[in-house]
């Protein structure tokens, strides 16, 4: 065991073996559970997860049968166990049961070995079992060789237009896009979305013809196509902050699923019909690919009855807990996905002086929600630190913690009105949020890079930080670093992101990355060209 808790690929399967004289008493993964109580290392909740997948018919699977990578059955079985649980409930553009099913069976009706490398590639990044999570790029890191294998896989099929070949491609790009290489992830997405309207995904359902099917058959297919449909809507949707959509309406079928259904069916449905509204909000912020001003584009009247459809999910979603400490982190992030619409579709009222005089009253209000809707993302990382942490958690969280941190920033500035209190309050605000995207840079890059630009705000903003917090900013600062990092990804993650109308051209952490090379650069330090890697806490190696 490595001291960043990791297993080598190749010892999982023995060290399963070792602790199988245990009693059968570990979790089921997909029960609500209060996480706290099972952070005692290492018989951490991912060795908790591994023994239950080893144990589980559901995921007993032979790895020969779907991919050259590995033929350790133990490890895909615990990597998918993992992807079911951590990423699957929110980024879902296929069908579990009828995914697993094929899996156990050997069958390729909503299955295959691209796919199968694809889901393993991701549920690596998760997977705190994995090593060399933080330096994805490296051939040593084992999600790069099933996400390679894949990329193989799908080059052989490139003629191939069906369902299964859709679905890989989204969970090809939702790889690149989770180690920070978006440019290779949009070519993915651009692939799965022309697949998917080649096939019909987004038109009238009642024309989709399945003549050549039993009724059974007919009827997986037909849900099949509806997941995939609204999954792929629902993907695109999760870049609140920037403004590239490649599907401007919602899919004419039906959300899949019925209300009776698992947590995990019912967060799908409470994403899509999030996704809807907030089709809804871009579609008043951004009327145009000309509206780029700093003139309000929405009217207050029109805020006012978006918020109300927003108010109106968030009361249906809250009857799914009770406690929000007791939610799964798929839920959670669903709440972060909402605070943040809200936060977009006010913060530019806030800043506003130009308001006419019957709107004057509203820079007030809006300030009000704002203020609420960051108070709260700053609650949910309380809570997700206390629980685990981020270290097996979504990349997707780095939105939500940039908006945090540059938000606390903001109070904390010179000449900024706030009290001594709430100034104290943001600055505890502060250090959750970067103690949670240390956490979370383990296995994601461009988290790293967003560490620095919470560093650069800081010092563009004169705040002086206390040393402990500074030295947590100064993790990934070295040269080395930003020169792996420029020559490596592409993220297009937004550097200002309480900002509504965003230059995606240069506001970028890749273009930011670039110039801290740029800078680097000149002083002689690199005489050759390098491969070297940084490990996760910063230093090379």
């Amino acid at each position: 065991m490595q001291e960043d808790g990791g297993y080598t690929r190749a010892g999982v399967a023995s060290m399963l073996k070792l602790l199988d004289g245990r009693p059968n008493s570990s979790p089921e993964p997909y029960k609500r559970v209060n996480l706290v109580s099972l952070t005692n290392p290492p018989e951490s909740p991912e060795v908790e997860l591994a023994i239950y997948a080893y144990r589980n018919p559901k995921f007993n699977v032979s790895a020969k049968r779907w991919t050259n990578v590995t033929d350790d059955d133990a490890l895909v079985s615990y990597l998918l166990a993992g992807y079911f649980q951590h990423q699957h409930p929110f980024f879902c553009w296929f069908d579990e049961h009828l995914f697993i099913n094929d899996l156990i069976h050997g069958k390729t009706d909503f299955c295959s070995p691209v796919l199968v490398n694809a889901v393993l590639a991701s549920a690596c990044t998760t997977a705190h079992l994995v090593l060399f999570r933080s330096t994805p790029y490296s051939d040593e890191f084992l999600g790069k060789l099933f996400w390679d294998e894949a990329r193989a896989r799908l080059a052989k099929e490139e003629r191939a237009e069906c369902l299964v070949i859709t679905q890989s491609l989204m969970t090809v790009a939702y790889y690149a896009n989770c180690v920070g290489l978006d440019k290779i992830g949009t070519f993915y997405l651009d692939r799965a979305i022309r697949l998917a309207k080649n096939l019909g995904l987004f038109r009238d359902p009642s024309r989709w013809k399945f003549s050549s099917l039993s009724q059974s058959a007919a009827d997986k297919a037909r849900e099949s196509r509806a997941v995939t449909a609204w999954g792929i809507f629902n993907y695109q949707m999760q870049c609140v902050l920037q403004r590239e959509t490649y599907i401007h309406s919602p899919p004419l079928v039906a959300i899949p699923y019925a209300d009776t259904s698992g947590w995990k069916q019912n967060l799908f449905r409470l994403h899509s019909k999030l996704s809807r509204v907030q089709n809804d909000v871009c579609a008043a912020l951004y009327p145009s690919e000309e509206a780029e001003g700093s003139d309000i584009r929405v009217t207050t009247q029109q805020s006012e009855a978006l918020y109300v459809r927003l108010q109106t999910w968030r009361d249906i979603a809250s009857n799914s807990y009770t406690d929000e400490a007791m939610a799964t982190r798929c839920e959670l992030a669903l709440l972060e996905h909402y605070d943040t619409i809200v936060i977009v579709l006010f913060n530019k009222f806030t800043k506003v002086e130009d308001l006419a005089p019957w709107e004057t009253f509203y820079r007030t209000r809006a300030r009000s929600i704002v203020k609420e809707r960051v108070q709260h993302l700053r609650h949910v990382a309380e809570i997700k630190l206390a629980q685990r942490g981020y270290r097996t958690d979504i990349g997707y969280n780095l939105q939500f913690l940039l908006v945090s941190s540059v938000a606390s920033l903001t109070e904390l500035a010179p000449g900024a009105t706030v009290t001594p209190a709430e100034a104290a309050d943001a600055y505890k605000a502060l250090t959750t949020s970067i103690m949670a995207m240390l956490d979370l840079s383990v296995s994601h890059m461009p988290t790293q890079a967003g560490l620095q630009v919470v560093r650069d705000t800081a010092a563009r903003l004169n705040i002086i930080l206390g040393s402990e917090l500074q030295a947590m900013l100064d993790t990934f600062n070295s040269n080395q670093w930003k020169r792996n990092a420029s020559r490596h990804f592409h993220s297009a993650y937004p550097t200002d992101p309480l900002g509504v109308t965003v230059d995606t051209e240069t506001a970028r952490l890749d273009n930011v990355v670039k110039m801290w090379d740029a800078m680097a650069l000149g002083d002689g330090e690199f005489a050759g060209d390098t491969d070297g890697e940084v490990m996760s806490d910063g230093h090379e190696s």
